[in-house]
């Protein structure tokens, strides 16, 4: 941690255990599988640096939840009306929205889904989406439901939300902080677009680089 904000040295992913030798044989992934780059961050590891076992996935959670919180925070001290969408929705309710909150102002209202950054190198935003199982049929025969919830890669659609607001915590060490961007891809805004899952046009790219430029990332939702 230098000047409150975390920096990530490294992932390790324990493979196998051997329990008479007490010795456990894992990987380490330090952002790409280069062998310089598992060096430089080697040499900057020191005894003051701090080791976070999550067995049980705990601080993604409580990071995530802590995000959508001061982001309504954020939105309600812009004068927005805030409205966190469900995290589960009832067959006979309708379909799951796929995006985090609706922000309304002065009879606008906007959609919002909220990232964070990609813990391995933050100067990327991680625009992630869990894929599901096309639906049965010809896709001619698809209801709009289920192309809306239809999603063959990875990576969020542009049409599912208006905006996207990465929190910036893993950088800066400040969970006030964001970026904002449009949901808009480059294809269709040139300027203020981004990019795009090169298979997937409808896709946006899952790790855009974020960088508030006043351009395409913004640290004020109204901007």
């Amino acid at each position: 941690m230098t000047d409150g904000a975390w920096k990530e040295i490294a992932k390790g992913r324990i493979i196998s255990i051997d329990l008479t030798k007490n010795v456990a044989v894992g990987e380490i992934y330090v952002g790409n599988s280069s062998l310089k780059s598992l060096q430089t961050q080697l040499t900057d590891l020191s005894e003051n640096d701090l080791l976070e076992i999550d067995q049980y996935g705990a601080a993604a959670k409580v990071l995530s939840s802590l995000s959508e919180y001061y982001l309504a925070q954020h939105g309600k001290e812009n004068g927005y009306k805030v409205i966190r969408m469900p995290e589960d929705m009832a067959k006979h309710l309708g379909a799951y929205a796929n995006f985090d909150f609706t922000f309304e102002k002065n009879g606008v209202k906007k959609t919002i889904e909220v990232k964070s950054l990609w813990g391995t190198d933050t100067r990327y935003a991680r625009l992630i989406h869990s894929t599901t199982t096309a639906p049965k049929g010809d896709p001619s025969t698809w209801t709009p439901d289920q192309i809306k919830n239809y999603y063959p890669t990875s990576s969020c659609k542009f049409s599912t939300q208006d905006i996207f607001a990465v929190n910036l915590f893993l950088r800066t060490g400040n969970i006030f902080d964001f970026a904002f961007a449009k949901s808009v891809s480059k294809a269709v805004d040139p300027i203020h677009g981004l990019s795009f899952a090169k298979q997937y046009p409808n896709h946006v790219h899952q790790n855009p680089l974020c960088e508030i430029d006043n351009v395409v990332w913004f640290s004020n939702i109204d901007d």
